[in-house]
């Protein structure tokens, strides 16, 4: 049926077919989260220190301003370019750049340079499908532009474990990319050693061997000035490991698997033993299938499998180093600091279940029969995990009138002192005399 409706359709090309499954993406999170996106926010940070802070400070000398101990490029550099268009456009300015990095983040596995783990496009495609169909993290992880350093860094780390693209002027993209990436996110960090890799194996290659040496001295570079390391809160080393343990099992495993709503309740009502059991069992049956198909697996598959567990490990300890995490299951905000993570596991666990139904030795009433539970599974996850990806329209709707207030002050000429919308601790504040002046 399929095959003869297909005919009637011209054939589309590679680029094509991403873009599409980029614009699927796209779709699937703006459901997920639609009013954060018709009903923009201005969320927490976005609100006082994007929009507020680059209104009230129109130099660009803001761009590599610290906050929170570190300086965050490519977010400051969107709110600050923002600021240059009216002020009711901000919110879906800084949203559309939001949208788009995290549609980007979940269909980057469908390059062609990832054919060396996955040779199949078909594949990749239904892994991407999965990724962004899957509830994980929050609204202000997709809408946020201060939270989108999260997808931003889920997409340098994808890059750094992928080959190099062969022409030069894609590598000289990729690494202005990387570069402004490793300047937003200190977590960057944990790409020296996949880069380090790189640079021993492509020793005979002058090409690939600057690109990876460029890339850990840009990383060197962050850390010497890119980061205040007299600021955050200090965490012994020996509690962080112990904590970080926890948090692979309750955070990572089972948030990334079961959703938050589902892991939150277990471990709240004292089953925090099924969802480590729960952990165990799927631990152990993607080592069997490892073993069972090891010798199908080649070396490129066993080296990427080897540096998403090296990524899950090292950012879920580098997370616990770097502030005191809440122990509680269900802090929504704290999701941030698992997000990759659990992308990773569910990028690990959907090559097998792709693989699985879309094998023809098995019987075909099993296969549909899977792909059904699948679906419904994610559907209830979707009902389940509603209240972290609803933004309430009120917010947005306030914000917008605010900025509606600002620009008709402009125009009016009479600008008092300041601006301000009361949100406690993420008020927004505009200075009168940052109107007064042009951007």
């Amino acid at each position: 049926m399929l095959p003869r409706i297909a005919r009637h359709f011209p054939p589309i090309d590679y680029q094509q077919k991403h873009f599409l499954l980029l614009a699927i993406a796209a779709s699937l999170i703006l459901l997920r989260s639609w009013e954060a996106f018709y009903y923009p926010p201005l969320f927490k940070e976005d609100g006082r220190e994007m929009f507020a802070f680059y209104t009230n400070n129109r130099g660009p000398a803001g761009v590599f301003r610290f906050y929170s101990g570190y300086i965050s490029l490519v977010p400051n550099l969107v709110g600050y370019v923002s600021t240059f268009f009216s002020p009711t456009a901000t919110p879906g300015i800084m949203a559309a750049y939001s949208l788009g990095v995290a549609a980007a983040a979940r269909s980057l596995f469908y390059l062609r340079r990832f054919r060396f783990v996955v040779p199949h496009d078909r594949t990749r495609a239904w892994i991407v499908l999965l990724l962004a169909s899957y509830p994980v993290g929050n609204f202000a992880l997709d809408s946020s532009t201060t939270y989108s350093f999260w997808n931003l860094l889920w997409i340098s780390l994808l890059l750094g474990i992928a080959p190099l693209p062969r022409g030069r002027l894609t590598r000289s993209l990729q690494f202005l990319i990387q570069s402004l990436i490793i300047w937003s996110h200190p977590l960057c960090v944990v790409l020296i050693p996949i880069h380090g890799f790189h640079l021993f194996q492509s020793r005979r290659n002058s090409g690939s061997r600057s690109f990876h040496a460029g890339i850990i001295l840009m990383v060197i570079s962050y850390l010497f000035f890119g980061i205040s390391w007299g600021q955050g809160a200090q965490v012994e080393v020996a509690s962080a490991i112990r904590h970080a343990t926890g948090y692979l099992s309750s955070r990572v495993l089972s948030e990334g698997i079961l959703g938050t709503r589902y892991s939150s309740l277990l471990q709240m009502n004292g089953f925090g033993g099924i969802v480590d059991a729960i952990c165990i069992a799927l631990a152990v049956l993607v080592c069997w299938w490892l073993i069972r198909n090891r010798q199908r697996l080649q070396r490129a598959q066993w080296y990427c499998l080897g540096c998403a567990v090296y990524l899950i490990l090292a950012l879920t300890l580098g997370s616990t180093l770097s502030r005191p995490l809440t122990p509680r299951p269900n802090e929504i905000w704290e999701q941030r600091y698992f997000y990759v993570q659990q992308n990773l596991v569910l990028t690990i666990l959907s090559l097998p279940i792709i693989t699985l139904l879309g094998n023809t030795r098995v019987k075909k009433t099993i296969r549909v029969g899977l792909s059904l539970c699948l679906v419904v599974w994610i559907f209830q996850l979707h009902h389940k995990s509603r209240t972290w990806f609803y933004s309430p329209p009120d917010q947005g709707e306030e914000v917008a009138s605010f900025l509606r207030h600002v620009e008709m002050t402009v125009e009016s000429g009479s600008i008092p002192e300041e601006l301000v919308l009361d949100r406690s601790q993420w008020s927004i504040r505009i200075h009168g005399s940052s109107l007064a002046s042009p951007p």
